[in-house]
């Protein structure tokens, strides 16, 4: 954005604004932080805490020797398989998959795990280009029309997705941690249009602690936020899914900060400030996020809803238009400290009209 359309309260807080045309031209972006670097002398820190940035970040930091993650950490950390590495090391169990590119090698994935399967860019975020193969069908249109870039083919895991979110300390050390249950995956949020429910545990169960926190000690992270993503099968166990060395997306900081009475952007900046932090925070709400689609008729009004949950309601509206088919048409954020009541206030606000 142009400095003259900038919210007030940003000029304030900001010492400098350096605008380029464009984030992908990486020499507009490396003469700005050249010409920072000329005014105000060496940079400490530059980062987006955003995935599509994290190679831009990581050539950047390289480039201008800054703390942080650099080039040669980017395979490990943004590659599917390569983070299956830092699973097997961590002795964390995990889907299988590899990369096929060639129909035969899908095939021959295909025989040792079964259908379905789902086959995605091995160096992306989110369920863009995502496909679940359910047979020879699919997986012929599969290969009729897939981007031409590496892709990844994994074992289909049934069951829910479950998180460890957090942040790590100068020195690698957990300074803070959450995590989220989801009632659907991304993949089907976006193929099938279903409604993104999901909300934080207050009781984090001892196997997300003792899973997420191999891996991100095997993984190396210092000064970072991550987002590690398991599934939790129908018999219980969980299987990792992917490491994410970002902040969860969306809204879900807010959702640290709802859950705690806290703001996890001034434990960032505490931490990079004095390369510690996170001391006596504690989990005090569970909270939900609901973003539902409008091709679904409820139950209940919007008006009735927001009746509903009252005090317990801490945000409503229309999220932003582009990641709707993720966060959905319409969203409700509301907390509550008994979970019996967060679960109630969520069938209410899900609920379908009878046919």
């Amino acid at each position: 954005a142009d400095y003259d359309h900038l919210p007030e309260v940003l000029k304030g807080a900001l010492t400098e604004y350096y605008r380029v045309d464009s984030l992908e031209d990486y020499d507009a972006v490396l003469k700005a932080v050249a010409f920072l670097t000329f005014k105000y002398g060496k940079i400490h820190r530059l980062e987006s805490h955003n995935e599509h940035w994290l190679v831009q970040d990581a050539r950047l930091r390289t480039d201008f020797n800054i703390f942080g993650l650099k080039t040669e950490d980017m395979g490990r950390l943004k590659e599917k398989t390569s983070m299956k590495d830092i699973f097997a090391k961590a002795n964390v169990p995990y889907i299988r998959g590899r990369v096929v590119k060639t129909g035969e090698a899908a095939r021959e994935f295909i025989r040792e795990v079964g259908y379905p399967v789902v086959a995605k860019p091995d160096s992306g975020v989110g369920a863009a280009n995502t496909y679940r193969l359910n047979n020879d069908e699919d997986l012929d249109a599969y290969l009729k029309t897939k981007p031409d870039v590496d892709y990844i083919m994994e074992e289909f895991i049934q069951g829910n997705i479950v998180t460890f979110d957090g942040l790590t300390d100068r020195d690698g050390k957990i300074v803070f941690i959450n995590s989220f249950w989801f009632k659907n995956g991304i993949m089907e949020l976006v193929n099938d249009g279903l409604d993104n429910i999901y909300y934080t545990e207050r009781d984090i169960t001892s196997d997300i602690i003792e899973f997420g926190t191999r891996v991100v000690l095997m993984a190396g992270l210092r000064e970072r936020f991550f987002h590690l993503e398991f599934f939790r099968k129908a018999d219980g166990k969980l299987v990792a899914l992917e490491l994410n060395v970002r902040p969860p997306g969306g809204s879900n900081t807010e959702l640290f900060n709802y859950e705690h009475d806290f703001s996890v952007y001034d434990l960032y900046a505490e931490t990079v400030a004095n390369g510690h932090g996170g001391e006596g925070y504690r989990r005090k709400y569970y909270v939900a996020y609901l973003g539902l689609k409008d091709h679904t008729r409820r139950a209940h009004t919007r008006d009735e809803v927001i009746n509903y949950l009252g005090g317990r309601l801490l945000e409503h509206g229309v999220p932003y238009t582009m990641f709707s088919a993720v966060l959905g048409d319409y969203y409700y954020i509301f907390r509550t400290e008994d979970k019996t009541d967060l679960l109630q206030g969520i069938q209410f606000v899900e609920e379908e009209a009878i046919r």
